[in-house]
């Protein structure tokens, strides 16, 4: 048996929001906003970690404290808000989709063009600039 972590494997993994066809096709600007929100709160979340622990109970066997705290603290001080994929995202999302495809885990190998949605020509030229702001961070 053979042991390997992410790292050792060239780890691609991404974080991903999905959005259904039909909610990007039919309204655009809300799933534009839906990013700009999400955008804003992670940006906030690194600035002012503290704000977002133990938002719903300050006690009880769910809330955070001591070095559980602190840990969640500092992971959230790091995070980065989402962006809209580019070419590095779409070369990440094809090498890890031929490998599937290579093992047997998918039938069909996929192309960033069958997955990504640039939101940026459906809406508006104000929110596609908002929606941009988080690019090469």
């Amino acid at each position: 048996m053979e042991l390997v972590n992410e790292g050792d494997l060239g780890s691609q993994d991404r974080k991903v929001l999905l959005v259904r066809g039909s909610v990007a096709e039919e309204r655009p600007d809300v799933v534009a906003a839906f990013l700009e929100n999400l955008q804003d709160l992670v940006i906030r979340q690194a600035s002012e970690p503290e704000d977002f622990q133990n938002v719903f109970t300050t006690t009880g066997p769910t809330a955070l404290s001591g070095t559980r705290l602190e840990d969640a603290i500092a992971v959230g001080r790091q995070a980065l808000p989402p962006i809209p994929p580019g070419e590095d995202e779409a070369a990440a999302l094809e090498e890890v989709s031929r490998v599937f495809t290579e093992y047997g885990v998918t039938p069909d190998q996929l192309s960033a063009q069958d997955v990504f949605l640039d939101l940026r020509p459906l809406v508006s030229p104000e929110q596609a600039a908002r929606i941009d702001r988080g690019e090469g961070q």
